[in-house]
């Protein structure tokens, strides 16, 4: 997703200020607060403040906590020059403050590289002695051109995460290589457009390099390729301030030759006027470019550029370069007027291997207009004659460093001799004509997914096709269904608890052989024997009846162990029926039974109710 949006700011990145930020300071926030007594944003090197242009100072938060003002100073070394006097804002020493700029003339705003540790009344700068900031910059530029391949150099000061530039001059076929793809960028080129990133948000570190190498279907060499509206973007996804490459003049393309020499040239002029950093200059034995390079004295030591003259090795790719003995000529190409001239040296040398050779001067002659006879060559495809390398292998295909169709344009009917030239017109099909002004219908396209070297263009999946959508899962199976549901590992273990492939945990331990629940009295993990009253682990108290664990019961007056009884009259304790007593009222026995009345009766009798008569008879 984040590749994505890096996709989406190159296509809006300059439309994101319709207006200038509204970077507001507010002193009221903050208790503490440092200067910037004099500040200068470097873009490559070069102030860039303008009129309307602003400098902020930002916590990690993206709070403002600065707003710079504009001075001109009126004197000192920078005299007439913007500087920028900003207050620092805090409430803590140490405060990490990192800053960014907005440039009025681009309607955008660049991360600064610099940031400030806050120290409290700190006063960094002057208008004398300035800080100086710079933005994050990065430099593309052209290296090793072939007549249908270039290397793009880089060297940043921040981290590339990705970028997109386009493409004229010439249609691409493919792009690769270099620090993008070491990355792990994806590159995607159309026709004229190439777009690099990294879905995994990888970035190219800061530092130089090669970026990326482009491959091209051969044009005519009085074109240019042009590489414009350059966007890099930064691991932040913002926009990355950038210069270059610019224009590459295919007619000076040439392939390096281990046999080298070197012209060193003080100065380069068209018209008494010193060249562009976009022009460039080459050398040629005869009409064979051997060496090149783009002017930029800035680029070069001292300001002194030195041109690389390539040799024949006795290879094929350098087959007409210089000998010893042959001195080079010069052209010069003019990148704003899409202009070569014909170039004059101050002074020639002879070519030599590893040749250091000082030029004071080289001046523009002549425009060359590139013409030259429209004429077969056969010395460029020997064995051949051009009817046989036509009928057998058409104008498209390479021979050695040029294509049938340059070696034989009469028999491919490219010579201009004011009629139509059929041939191919789309330059999306792998046999586009540039020269072609009638469509003959045979234009042939690269497969889906590959390019028309049959080189796969997208990604190969892990069972070897291109743009297949297999992955190795995770049990390194290439389009397999990975894990089944409810296993463990790629061989179907299931986890009972205690990992993958290993035995569960017994009922009351954990994996590791610990009891996790309460241990008995008798050491039994989960059991449930207890001490009883007794004291005894499992055992079962006190019996019933009896009072405690030695066995014996309570008595009658619940003491245990007493020994009181319930007498004969159910008194506890009692001494029962009382001596002379026959119950337990105290009742005594007269004769005729407990507590009964004694003998009664004139017959003293149990119970007998006789009495003496009058005549003294007992029951008379």
């Amino acid at each position: 997703m984040n590749g994505l949006r890096h996709i989406l700011l190159f296509i809006t990145g300059a439309l994101l200020f319709a207006s200038p930020p509204d970077w507001i300071d507010d002193p009221g926030a903050y208790e503490f607060s440092a200067t910037i007594a004099g500040g200068i944003v470097l873009s490559d090197g070069v102030n860039m403040a303008e009129e309307g242009d602003m400098f902020g100072a930002f916590d990690e938060n993206g709070n403002v906590r600065g707003v710079a003002v504009q001075l001109s100073p009126p004197f000192g070394p920078y005299e007439g020059e913007i500087i920028y006097e900003m207050q620092l804002r805090s409430n803590a020493t140490g405060d990490l403050l990192s800053f960014k700029y907005y440039d009025a003339s681009e309607d955008a705003v660049f991360d600064i590289v610099d940031t400030y540790a806050f120290e409290i009344n700190d006063i960094i700068g002057s208008v004398v002695e300035p800080e100086f900031y710079t933005t994050e910059f990065a430099n593309l530029s052209f290296a090793n051109p072939t007549s249908s391949s270039v290397l793009i150099s880089y060297s940043s000061n921040t981290a590339i995460a990705g970028f997109q530039f386009n493409v004229n001059g010439v249609t691409l076929s493919s792009a690769s290589g270099g620090d993008a793809e070491a990355a792990g960028f994806s590159l995607s080129c159309s026709a004229t457009t190439c777009v690099g990133f990294a879905f995994d948000q990888a970035t190219i570190p800061a530092g130089s390099g090669t970026l990326l190498e482009l491959e091209f279907t051969e044009s005519s060499e009085d074109q240019a390729l042009q590489i414009s509206d350059v966007l890099i973007s930064d691991s932040d996804g913002n926009i990355i301030q950038s210069s270059g490459p610019g224009s590459l003049p295919l007619l000076f393309t040439y392939n390096a030759s281990t046999q080298q020499a070197f012209y060193l040239i003080s100065s380069v002029t068209i018209n008494g006027q010193a060249v562009e950093s976009e022009d460039w200059v080459g050398a040629f034995n005869g009409d064979v470019c051997v060496g090149s390079r783009k002017w930029d004295t800035s680029q070069c030591g001292s300001g002194i550029c030195d041109l690389p003259v390539m040799g024949d090795q006795g290879v094929d790719f350098t087959e007409g370069y210089m000998l010893p003995g042959d001195e080079p000529i010069y052209k010069i190409y003019d990148a704003s007027e899409n202009i070569y001239y014909d170039a004059v040296p101050s002074e020639n040398f002879p070519w030599s291997n590893m040749g250091f050779h000082p030029i004071d001067n080289l001046e523009s002659g002549d425009v060359w207009d590139g013409s030259a006879d429209c004429a077969n060559d056969e010395s460029l495809i020997v064995p051949f004659t051009c009817a046989q390398a036509v009928a057998s292998f058409g104008c498209e295909f390479m021979w050695g460093s040029v294509t049938i169709g340059e070696a034989c344009p009469e028999d491919c009917g490219l010579c201009d001799d004011g009629g139509d030239i059929a041939g191919c017109m789309d330059n999306f099909a792998c046999n586009y004509n540039t020269d072609a002004t009638v469509d003959d219908g045979s234009c042939d396209y690269a497969e889906v997914n590959y390019d028309c070297d049959g080189n796969c263009i997208v990604e190969i999946d892990c069972s070897g096709e291109c743009g297949g959508s297999a992955v190795v899962d995770e049990c390194g199976v290439c389009g397999g269904d990975g894990i089944t549901d409810g296993a463990c590992d790629c061989d179907g273990n299931i986890d009972l608890g205690c990992g993958c492939d290993e035995p569960a945990a017994e009922e009351n331990y954990d994996c590791e052989g610990n009891c996790i629940v309460e241990i008995d009295c008798s050491g039994e993990c989960g059991g449930s024997a207890v001490v009883d009253e007794c004291g005894v682990c499992g055992g079962s108290g006190i019996a019933d009846g009896e009072c405690d664990c030695d066995g014996n019961v309570a008595d009658c007056s619940g003491e245990c162990g007493g020994s009181a009884v319930v007498d004969e009259c159910g008194v506890c304790g009692g001494d029962g029926i009382a001596d002379g007593a026959c119950d337990c009222d105290g009742s005594v026995d007269l004769g005729c039974g407990c507590g009964e009345a004694g003998p009664s009766g004139c017959d003293n009798v149990c119970g007998s109710t006789l009495e003496n008569d009058e005549c003294g008879v007992c029951g008379g």
